[in-house]
């Protein structure tokens, strides 16, 4: 229970909080073998035992269960669903386990403390090995940081108070027949509003330019802001990269950054270029729904 309420985190990378998710299973899959240990200790009787396996998945759910209502008051926890279920299913496949190697049991019964066994580990850890294929994606679609032809190339983008996906290009400003674009369409006025990649590639170190093209389908200009961080960024605006862009009104724009500017952006040291950990365009004042298109952020050699 303290491990659960403790206020410590992986981390906000996919991989950190899938792992994170996942560790609930085996640390719930002990309680309730420990549970089960003791409750069925000296039973001789088939009945008591299976009472003994009923009551240790019960009061394991039970922890689990109040564990999450817990985390809605402890600092930097938060309840969620998925935690709760990878409980369950962590003390499930930890009891099947556990009787198949204590309980002389008939085939039929094995064969289906096996299939549990293996419904629960196929359950667990399938968060993982999505994650593990998200990260290979990233890696087999350098050098470019976000595209649209795989599901790798808008995995990790995220908008912020927007409407966003991935879209067919208005054949006007198309380079390609059928090229797909993130499009990017402000929910409401206000500031921050935008898109960008939230685990991009990280080390950069190789490169030299940052390039992306840009699509501004209506006839207002929109200005727009790059930002860029690395892990160490201590959220303060002078410690990350924060340049302004403008793209004139229905037109498409190819724009680069030099990556030395970047790397010399904050104010009181160097980015960690093989540590980059945030790539942003937002709006500081969107007017209404000013739309836009990201088709393409890629870096560059030379």
């Amino acid at each position: 229970m303290l491990l659960l309420l403790a206020p410590i985190g992986f981390g906000q990378a996919e991989w950190r909080r899938t792992l994170e998710n996942t560790m609930h299973a085996p640390l719930f899959a002990g309680v309730a073998v420990v549970l089960a240990h003791r409750l069925r200790a000296g039973s001789k009787d088939v009945g008591a035992r299976k009472k003994a396996y009923v009551g240790a998945f019960a009061v394991a759910a039970a922890i689990g269960a109040l564990g999450e209502v817990l985390q809605g008051f402890a600092p930097g926890r938060d309840p969620e669903w998925i935690d709760l279920g990878n409980d369950a299913l962590g003390a499930a496949g930890g009891l099947a386990v556990y009787a198949l190697w204590k309980e002389t049991i008939s085939l039929r019964v094995r064969a289906m403390l096996y299939a549990a066994a293996f419904v629960a580990a196929v359950v667990i850890t399938a968060p993982l090995a999505i994650a593990a294929r998200h990260y290979w994606q990233r890696w087999r679609q350098l050098p470019e940081l976000a595209t649209w032809s795989a599901s790798a190339g808008h995995h990790f983008m995220r908008a912020d108070a927007a409407d966003s996906g991935v879209a067919l290009l208005p054949a006007r400003w198309e380079r390609m027949p059928g090229e797909l674009c993130y499009y990017v369409s402000p929910v409401a006025e206000g500031q921050w509003v935008g898109a960008g990649v939230r685990e991009p590639w990280p080390d950069w170190r190789e490169y030299s330019r940052l390039s992306f093209d840009l699509v501004n389908p209506v006839a207002q200009p929109i200005a727009l802001v790059l930002r860029i961080d690395d892990v160490r960024h201590n959220h303060e605006y002078s410690d990350r990269y924060n340049a302004p862009l403008h793209v004139a009104g229905e037109s498409r724009v190819t724009l680069k950054v030099n990556l030395d500017a970047i790397r010399r952006a904050p104010a009181s040291r160097l980015m960690d270029m093989s540590s980059i950990a945030l790539v942003l365009l937002f709006q500081e004042r969107a007017r209404g729904a000013q739309p836009f298109y990201l088709c393409g952020l890629r870096l560059e050699r030379g």
